[in-house]
């Protein structure tokens, strides 16, 4: 009983395994043999940025970042005040993410581009979210002020 309980799982395991190398090709490698056209858009997915230099809307390092805000984009500390004061990124704008629902108006009237941050990302993506859903186009997430 004990011999054909083992050598049950055994052969499920193997199968298991068998099934998980059969099926485990990278997209890169099947898509590497077919020949592709570079358009546009597929240079801003390799890239991140397309080819008028301008990125995408949606996660940014701090490069990008500080390049976006010096080009005239509205940068956006989503932490709390208390956060806020105890140190902050020269020139942000304060309006913490509890605090949408009720500063709506004021978000809007911030202009676009606008990137967020806030304390380690987790706020800032959120922010970034919230912000798409009320109708803000280029919102950038440069997630936590370290990524600065």
């Amino acid at each position: 009983m004990k011999i054909r309980f083992v050598s049950g799982w055994l052969a499920t395991l193997a199968c298991i395994a068998l099934l998980a190398a059969s099926g485990c090709s990278s997209k890169k490698e099947a898509s590497a043999a077919e020949p592709t056209k570079n358009t546009g858009q597929q240079a801003v997915e390799e890239s991140g940025t397309p080819e008028s230099g301008t990125p995408e809307p949606g996660k940014v390092d701090g490069e990008t970042a500080r390049q976006l805000v010096e080009d005239g984009a509205v940068l956006l500390d989503v932490r709390t005040p208390g956060e806020y004061q105890s140190g902050h990124i020269d020139g942000a704008v304060n309006i913490p993410i509890q605090e949408f629902g009720q500063r709506k108006d004021e978000l809007k009237e911030l202009g676009e581009p606008l990137v967020v941050y806030c304390r380690s990302g987790n706020r800032s993506a959120h922010a970034a979210n919230a912000l798409e859903d009320m109708g803000v186009d280029k919102v950038y997430d440069l997630g936590g002020i370290g990524s600065w």
